[in-house]
């Protein structure tokens, strides 16, 4: 597996003006992990998903009325995974 599955699984992606200006608004809401946030409004404005750990951060989000629907916490994807894919 390793890096050229993720070479082959994943493509890079660039914020978008718009996903900047929603990051530094949820900034001034707040949340000090601008990082983060132009991760998290990157993958909206792109449609992606977006993993993550950082469970303040969902729950930040969820408290601010973002919409979460777009985001996997990564505890919940490891129960996936295990229940759904044969070791």
């Amino acid at each position: 597996m390793g890096l050229k599955a993720i070479r082959e699984s994943f493509r890079v992606t660039h914020p978008t003006v718009k996903g900047y200006m929603k990051a530094l608004k949820l900034r001034r809401k707040g949340f000090r992990d601008f990082m983060d946030l132009l991760l998290y409004t990157t993958s909206r404005t792109r449609r992606l998903n977006f993993l993550t750990r950082d469970r303040d951060l969902i729950e930040f989000l969820k408290k601010v009325g973002e919409d979460v629907d777009n985001v996997i916490y990564e505890e919940e994807l490891e129960k996936f995974v295990e229940k759904h894919v044969d070791a």
